[in-house]
Parts: C-alpha cells; structure tokens; sequence
C-alpha cells in the first residue's frame, strides 16, 4: 500500500477546501488525490461519487482555469475517486490565491515567497531582473576598481567593523612579538557572509548579525534551496545558489574558492580553532548559523553527552586549572570507581588529559587545542 508523499494525497470524503490541494499539484510537480481513502491508504469509500464525478471537474476548470483527470475506481464493495493533477507551466491561482506542494505540506505562496516563485517559474533569479530605475551614474566606480584588484590578488573580506568593535582579541607574546588571536576564526566568518550573500532572498529581510557573549549567529531571509537538506550540508553538495550573478561575482573575485564547500570550510575553521561545531538551522522561514565561542559552557558539554558529575567537574577544572580523582570524589560524593569512569569518559572525549604521573601528583587537565 502507497504512503502519502509530496505526490500522493489521501481524503476520506470530499470538501471544497481541497481543490486548494489540487492548485497547490499544479503549481509543483503534478500529484495525485484520493478520495475515499484513510490516511494510511485504506479504502473507506466514498457516497456521492457520482455527483464528485461531475463537480471536481467543474469547479477546477470554473475557478482555477484548469483540466484535472478525474477517475471512478472500486475495492470490493467500496468507490474511491482518483483526481490526476498535472504539473502547469503557468502559475495557477485559487480565488487569487496561490499555493504550492513542497514535501507533503500544502503551502500558501504570499509577498516574497510568491514573488520569489514567479520569478523561478519564469526562469529568472532576484539579481538578473533589470531595475528600470537604475542609470549608470548609480554604478560606485571605486568599488568597481576594488573588486577588479581583489579579483586578480584573489583577495579576501577583512570583516574590520566585527574585528574592531566586537570582537575581544586573546593576546599572547613570543618574545618580543605580540600575538592576537580572534575570538572567531576568520574563514568561519567569512564563509558565513559569503553564503548570506548568495543564498539571500533580497525582496526579504535584511541579513541579520548578531554578537552574544558566548556566540554569534548570522541569518539571513530565504530557507533551503529545494532538494537540500540540512544533512547535506556536512557533506560536498551541489551548490544551488538563489542569485546566481551575485554567486559568479563572488566566485570570479576569489570569494568562493569551490562550489558547495562553504558550510564545510565554516565546520573547519571552527574544528581547528577548538570550537565547538557550529549550529546550521532554518529559521522564521531563513537559515541561520551560529559559531560558538567557548566548548566548556554547561550547554556545549551536555551536546558532548557529559552527566551532571562530569559537567561539575569542568566548573572546577575551569577555575583550579585541574583535577585529581579524589578531588572528583569529593566534589561529586562518589566512589573512586565512579570518579576513574568518569573520568576516562572525559579523556576518550578529547575534553581532559592525563598528566600520567604516578602517586599524588596524578592529575587531569584540559587538553590544549592543537595550533
């Protein structure tokens, strides 16, 4: 027996509310509904088919303009009515309303969205649309000039308003040399405004940065491209940019160095500055990615599967600089066997390392990040 799916669509009886299911068919990749069928498939059976037969039809062709099959089939005893939706090449409409099959969801297209899906039904993207009200005298002749000198030195964003307003600088010296380190690793960052950059829907909202003492998060208007998951992201994808100049600009000015890669550099950078692995999510119908600063805070060690004994524990290596089994005794009231397990656990996790000294000088400490 067939499950639902973004092609297939399951109703006991028949009500007009449905015929926006039939618009949203049109609008997609053409599906399928049955009626007289139960949600998990099971015929049911349908009364007043013959008068269905006549009405689906009519309504379909009188308010949307368009042609369903509509087919009479039997189970046994029991009538169910199969309605053959094809895809349109035209957007179709509802009463002036227009709606779209994504997945097994219906959709309601409105404002950005809809203006967005006119656009890909006519073969177009946001950036190569002409803007009648632009001229040439709109066109900033340095900028032009700077992009043509980052595109021959395959220069970079520097990101000097987050580096010098935001950002706190660790500071280390070798010598006589001062070294700054950065909160957040520049490519991470760089990688997250080039996507928002390519991936935004411009007739949206603005790209949004945000800056917390623990965290920063860039979002920006637009979800997923269709096909793309967010499981494929950790992996090489094909890249499905929503506005494809902007894309070719940042890719012939040395900004993208190879398609599809930029969610994995962001993982990257951060892997090897000793972060904790960012958080890519959709958010308020856009994408969101978040870098976090510190891997020991209580919400980073409960990720990593840490119990409440171990996550204590941390506390107290934060701020003694180590641990010894007995102290893990006696700050958690655990026995010496508790105290050797959990503290494996936390060595097997990377997270403390054993100094393997013998006798009292036994002790555990974080592990240092690997430069």
């Amino acid at each position: 027996m067939q499950t639902e799916n973004q092609n297939i669509e399951y109703k006991s009886s028949w009500h007009d509310d449905y015929l926006q299911w039939i618009c949203g068919f049109a609008n997609a990749q053409g599906g399928r509904i049955y009626i007289g069928k139960s949600d998990s498939g099971k015929v049911v059976g349908v009364e007043n088919y013959k008068r269905l037969l006549d009405e689906i039809p009519n309504k379909t062709k009188n308010l949307m303009g368009i042609t369903v099959e509509v087919n009479l089939l039997q189970d046994g005893d029991k009538y169910f009515i199969e309605i053959v939706v094809l895809p349109y090449s035209v957007l179709v409409s509802l009463r002036g309303r227009y709606y779209y099959r994504s997945g097994s969801v219906k959709q309601e297209l409105t404002g950005a969205a809809l203006n967005e899906f006119l656009l890909k039904r006519a073969g177009q993207t946001w950036d190569n649309v002409i803007e009648p009200r632009a001229t040439f005298a709109d066109i900033d002749e340095k900028s032009v000039q700077a992009y043509l000198v980052m595109s021959n030195e395959k220069g970079r964003y520097v990101l000097e308003r987050l580096d010098h307003k935001y950002f706190i600088k660790q500071i280390t010296f070798e010598g006589m040399y001062r070294i700054e380190k950065s909160e957040y690793p520049v490519p991470a960052l760089r990688e997250m405004l080039i996507n928002s950059l390519v991936h935004r829907s411009y007739m949206g909202s603005f790209i949004q940065i945000r800056v917390y003492d623990n965290k920063i998060n860039i979002w920006n208007d637009g979800t997923l491209p269709e096909g793309v998951t967010l499981e494929s992201l950790l992996q090489p994808h094909s890249s499905k940019p929503r506005n494809l100049l902007i894309a070719d600009v940042c890719f012939k000015g040395g900004l993208i160095d190879a398609w599809g890669r930029g969610t994995i550099h962001i993982i990257d950078a951060c892997k090897k500055a000793g972060l904790p692995e960012p958080e890519l999510k959709e958010r308020d119908g856009g994408f969101l990615v978040t870098l976090f600063k510190n891997n020991l805070t209580e919400e980073q060690l409960l990720k990593l599967g840490l119990n409440q004994r171990q996550i204590k524990a941390m506390q107290y290596v934060k701020e003694k600089g180590k641990i010894t089994n007995k102290e893990y005794q006696t700050i958690n009231e655990c026995s010496r066997a508790t105290a050797n397990r959990d503290l494996s656990d936390l060595v097997e996790k990377n997270i403390l390392l054993f100094n393997d000294i013998a006798g009292a000088g036994a002790n555990y400490v974080l592990k240092p990040i690997a430069s």
